[in-house]
């Protein structure tokens, strides 16, 4: 198995200031998300950021850093900009673990990476169910629904509350696994609805591109951080 973590990781933040600098039991949440990747059978792993000081703590820790430009709509474009830096070929594997998604760890990363290849879909994910009802309709956990075969029908960030959601809506966690073919084409791609929910997945989907989504069973909270209490439940299960 062979694959490339790259990590997205921008400074501003509206609902958290310079969140992937957010201290997490004495260390920055953008080095526990590293640490764990580079934990993972991954052969490389680069944090893509927009700015000096996230660059700064990931050399200061010994990781590798690529300062991209501060224009992209959405994490996979600013991998695609790292992949044209590294000439990267067609074939390899990516596994894009979001910087905000400390509790990732790098079972989960070497599980979503060995999903690929494959020749039915585009690119694959990672979900799981969802206990806590609050969840459901929190706007800051995205969910997602999957049909018999796994693949995503749709990700969104509102769901209304009730007895058939909870059957049929998954938590999704923010991992993804796609070829550099795949990425480079999502760069030209644009679909009106990703901009809708802000969710960068829906531009596949609106191309009819497939989702593969791997669903895990967790007896540990997967949390990502987008406010100040998701940070407090991170520093509290760390």
């Amino acid at each position: 198995m062979s694959f490339i973590v790259i990590i997205p990781a921008r400074l501003n933040s509206s609902r958290l200031p310079k969140k992937p600098l957010v201290n997490i039991n004495g260390v920055p949440m953008i080095i526990h998300v590293m640490r764990n990747a580079l934990n993972s059978y991954a052969n490389k792993v680069i944090v893509a950021t927009d700015h000096n000081s996230i660059a700064e703590v990931v050399k200061k820790f010994g990781g590798e850093v690529y300062i991209t430009t501060n224009n992209h709509n959405s994490g996979t474009e600013r991998i695609a900009e790292v992949v044209h830096h590294y000439k990267l070929l067609d074939d390899q594997i990516i596994v894009n673990v979001q910087g905000d998604e400390p509790l990732v760890s790098d079972k989960l990363i070497n599980q979503v990476a060995k999903t690929l290849p494959n020749k039915y879909y585009n690119m694959s994910t990672i979900a799981t169910s969802i206990n806590n009802t609050k969840e459901i309709t929190n706007p800051n956990v995205v969910k997602l629904i999957i049909d018999k075969y796994n693949y995503a029908i749709y990700f969104t960030r509102i769901v209304k509350n009730n007895s058939f959601t909870k059957n049929i809506v998954l938590k999704h966690i923010g991992v993804y696994a796609y070829n550099v073919s795949f990425i480079k084409d999502y760069k030209n791609l644009y679909s009106p609805i990703e901009h809708m929910e802000n969710l960068e997945q829906l531009r596949v989907l609106w191309h009819r591109k497939k989702i593969y989504t791997l669903v895990i069973k967790t007896s540990t909270p997967i949390i990502g951080v987008d406010t100040p209490e998701d940070l407090s439940q991170v520093r509290f299960l760390l």
